[in-house]
């Protein structure tokens, strides 16, 4: 396997092209020596990555992420899990208790205290607890509202099989795929929560191959009752892309 070259030059320097170059050079400096040698997974680097979120919290700069604790969270005890390491009792209960706070009072969960639920960051927490809950009192597994998390899916659900990923929000074919998961890890999946969602999906797809995010639902007007959703035209919005 031969070297990556850096992007081409014109000769013309600007901001851009310096800051490029800056962020090729340290690029380069993580390339292994041999590309023909798999580069080894640096564990302890890893873990003590891990361990000083876990344990300290993040640093200042992610404060952009605030609605997306959930997920910094599952981020991080999927990677304890992956690399075989077992957190003690006292952490893991740190861990539920952060994630039932999350717990939207009307079903789901939101991406920080006091925020609006969200199919994403619902998904998140209730894979977190996966992996750190466990039944009875205080395990966060029983804690689960499933009776609320079911009613708003329910609400988010629309009439051509999309998902709203959150109340007044943008239908997300990655909701659909956070639901579903959820749904199935807690024995909530339904005939009514899957009608009309394996159409949705199938017209999400875009003639390049790949899916899009969403597509648009056409209705035929009816005289007398609400409009019928029609099977064509449903063309995909936006392109195909890899995490859709």
């Amino acid at each position: 396997m031969s070297q990556p070259r850096r992007s081409p030059h014109d000769s013309y320097e600007t901001e851009t092209t310096d800051h490029q170059t800056e962020t090729e050079t340290i690029l380069l400096k993580h390339l292994p020596r041999n590309p023909d040698l798999p580069s080894p997974l640096q564990r302890d680097a890893h873990l003590q990555f891990l361990i000083r979120n876990l344990i300290q919290g993040f640093p200042s700069r992610y404060i952009s992420q605030d609605a997306s604790q959930p997920w910094l969270l599952y981020w991080t005890l999927q990677s304890f899990s992956v690399m075989g390491v077992a957190l003690d009792p006292n952490n893991k209960q740190k861990a539920i208790d952060t994630i039932m706070v999350w717990q939207h009072p009307d079903g789901g969960f939101g991406g920080g205290p006091g925020q609006a639920a969200h199919l994403l960051p619902t998904y998140a927490a209730v894979c977190a607890l996966a992996i750190v809950g466990r039944p009875g009192p205080g395990g966060g597994w029983d804690q689960i509202d499933r009776r609320k998390m079911y009613e708003f899916f329910l609400s988010v659900k629309q009439s051509d099989g999309a998902f709203l990923v959150a109340h007044h929000a943008e239908v997300d074919v990655r909701g659909t795929y956070c639901l579903l998961v959820t749904a199935h890890l807690l024995n909530m999946l339904t005939p009514e929560l899957l009608e009309s969602v394996p159409a949705f999906i199938m017209s999400c797809q875009t003639y390049e191959g790949g899916f899009s995010s969403a597509s648009q639902p056409y209705f035929s007007p009816e005289p007398e009752g609400p409009p019928t959703l029609l099977d064509s035209p449903r063309p995909p919005l936006g392109e195909a892309h890899g995490g859709y």
